[in-house]
């Protein structure tokens, strides 16, 4: 995983992978990157259901 990077596999229902690092924007506050990710989460669960 890179320094700087958080692994949001299990957020996105992905067990079967390795993990899959994003990297985190230092300018973004804490609970501003947490929504993007859950942003980003149910972007990816949506796109993947069809």
């Amino acid at each position: 995983m890179p320094l700087g990077a958080i692994d949001i596999s299990r957020q996105l229902g992905l067990l079967e992978l390795p993990s899959l690092p994003i990297m985190r924007h230092s300018n973004i506050k804490h609970a501003r990157q947490r929504a993007a990710i859950e942003e980003l989460a149910a972007a990816f669960r949506g796109a993947t259901r069809h």
